[in-house]
């Protein structure tokens, strides 16, 4: 029986069998190692992801708790209840505002500029009386501009003396149909003198109409009124127009006389008080002659070419009348001069407090005048336009900015009587038809701790400013003086325009309306911050702070409202939705990412 023998294999054999078998186990080895590394790679890669969105996510909720956090103590900071106690009281509405005070009715002390300023004896603030010296001026340039001035009215002399004759017309006729009301001339009185006196020669009244003014503001355009002369005599008037209270009355012509205290009656009640003036005037003048006669009278009806007046000695040159205000004026000039020699220097012309001084002690700047007069004495300008010279101060081409002072003056003072005050205030459009002149306005001086009752003394029709799309009107007050009141401090003004008195009132902050009325709630929870009691009420006048309360509820019962203030303007800034959706498409982003590397990897 044979038996199959496999022969032994060699050492050879078997060595090369142990390195194929240690090849594979080292190819499969290291493609393990690999797998292993790529999965703890890819594990390392989520869980850094993970990190970064869940440190993402945390933040986002951060933000959103720290938003509500904000909103919160926003709203909690500046969203009060307030708890009020009906009760009776007064309220009302006001136009306000606040201006300058400045003093009424100054009197300017003014002198001529040629004349030089030496010493001033008064300050800003000083009481003083009338007569008082104020300043003395250099006797040389007194005695210069005195001297000025009569050497001008000797050449005026000249002038009239020999003056080329010319004749004036015999006869002063009317130029329009009238009424005589009022003749100045008198018989053999030269023309020019009764024109000097008087302005006119006579005045006629060419529509038919005198008429008075009266303040009152219970009268309208076309109402009948009785006008009663200071005899007694009635006559039957109408009201032309009435302006902020100002009324103008109209009555006949006829039988009425100029310059009549008369007194306006409505029905048997008196509402105004005034003089007769002419409605329509035109004044009758002229320049040359003497009156022969006087050819009408007064009252008298008179048509457009009737002789009003008959002349004698017209052979008077036909600029007498000019040269003669000339001259005039010059002896004006010259009065004021010699009073300022006489009474050895500048007198105050009235009682008062001395409002405003030019001081020639005032800083001075230091440049100089170009003006070859200057230039000899070396002369310096001060602020007030005054420079030094060999004799004292006297003031050059710098006039001062008030337009009130005459051509070829300087003011050296200005006297307050120390009476009254007033303050300018702007008042809104919306507001200006709600005030009229009488209406009573209340001043408050904070400087001196001060509050008075003022009148509104004027209100400009025309429209003084406008700013930021606001037109404003200029509304003037008048008020009592006091001794410690200075012009230009300032003042608030505020005109009460409707009102209430003894009336049930509550905050208008309290009111809520729906479309059927009004009601207020008179409960309030502080653990639940809910309002309830809920009463509807009846209102009548409303103010700008309170509202009067007709029915509904009582005196002493509390009601409750919240006032809310946002005084940055912080409503709306922080939008929750719109940061959350941003965010959520932050990480939806970053979750798309991860899907797309996880596939790319399998």
């Amino acid at each position: 029986m044979s038996t199959n023998h496999v022969p032994p294999r060699s050492a050879a054999a078997n060595a090369e069998n142990n390195n194929s078998n240690s090849n594979v186990s080292n190819a499969q080895l290291l493609e393990m190692q690999r797998i292993k590394r790529k999965k703890k790679k890819k594990k390392v890669i989520i869980i850094v992801i993970a990190i970064v969105l869940a440190v993402f996510i945390l933040g986002v909720i951060a933000i959103k708790f720290a938003i509500n956090k904000i909103n919160d103590m926003v709203n909690g900071s500046f969203v009060k209840v307030n708890e009020y106690t009906v009760n009776v009281g007064s309220f009302g509405s006001s136009v306000s505002g606040d201006g300058i005070i400045s003093a009424v009715d100054v009197d300017n002390v003014d002198i001529r500029k040629n004349l030089t300023v030496l010493d001033i004896y008064v300050n800003e603030g000083d009481m003083v009386n009338e007569g008082d010296l104020i300043a003395t001026v250099s006797n040389s340039s007194l005695m210069g501009a005195i001297s000025t001035v009569q050497e001008q009215i000797d050449a005026i002399d000249i002038k009239i003396k020999n003056a080329e004759d010319s004749k004036v017309a015999e006869k002063v006729k009317s130029p329009v149909n009238g009424r005589i009301k009022k003749i100045y001339c008198s018989k053999n009185q030269k023309v020019a003198e009764a024109m000097y006196e008087n302005k006119a020669l006579i005045l006629l009244s060419i529509d038919g109409y005198m008429a008075v003014d009266i303040i009152s503001s219970d009268i309208a355009i076309n109402d009948k009124v009785t006008v009663v002369s200071s005899n007694g005599t009635s006559y039957e008037g109408k009201v032309e127009r009435n302006i902020n209270g100002i009324a103008t009355i109209l009555v006949s012509d006829k039988e009425t006389v100029l310059d009549d205290k008369v007194t306006v009656k409505k029905g048997s009640s008196v509402i105004g008080e005034g003089t007769l003036y002419i409605h329509n005037s035109l004044a009758i003048t002229g320049y040359a002659g003497t009156v022969k006669d006087i050819c009408v009278k007064e009252n008298q009806k008179v048509k457009s070419g009737d002789t009003l007046l008959k002349l004698k000695d017209r052979t008077t040159s036909a600029d007498y009348d000019s040269l003669l205000k000339q001259r005039n004026k010059l002896e004006e000039d010259l009065n004021e001069l010699l009073k300022i020699y006489k009474e050895g220097g500048i007198r105050a012309t009235s009682s008062g407090v001395i409002d405003m001084i030019i001081d020639p002690d005032a800083d001075s700047s230091d440049n100089s005048s170009d003006n070859d007069n200057n230039m000899d004495y070396g002369l310096m300008l001060d602020n007030y336009g005054y420079s030094m010279g060999m004799n004292g101060y006297t003031q050059t081409g710098n006039d001062t900015s008030d337009d009130s002072v005459k051509e070829g003056y300087q003011r050296v003072a200005q006297i307050s009587p120390n009476s009254e005050m007033s303050v300018i205030f702007n008042v809104k459009e919306a507001d200006i038809m709600k005030i009229q002149v009488g209406q009573t306005a209340h001043i408050k001086i904070t400087s001196l701790g001060y509050e008075c009752d003022g009148v509104i003394d004027k209100i400009d029709n025309k429209a003084s400013t406008s700013e930021m799309g606001q037109t404003f009107y200029k509304a003037t007050i008048k008020f009592e003086k006091t001794s410690d009141m200075l012009s230009g401090m300032s003042a608030e003004v505020s005109i009460r325009i409707n009102g209430a008195e003894n009336v049930l009132m509550v905050p208008i902050d309290a009111i809520h309306q729906t479309g059927t009325g009004f009601f207020v709630y008179t409960q309030y929870d502080n653990s639940t911050t809910n309002y309830s009691g809920k009463v509807d009420i009846e209102v009548g006048l409303m103010g700008d702070e309170y509202v009067e309360v007709i029915s509904g509820i009582k005196e002493g019962d509390i009601v409750y409202y919240q006032t809310e203030v946002d005084p940055w303007g912080m409503g709306g800034m922080m939008n929750e939705d719109e940061i959350v959706i941003e965010h959520n498409d932050k990480i939806d982003s970053v979750v798309e990412e991860i899907d797309t590397y996880e596939s790319m990897e399998g």
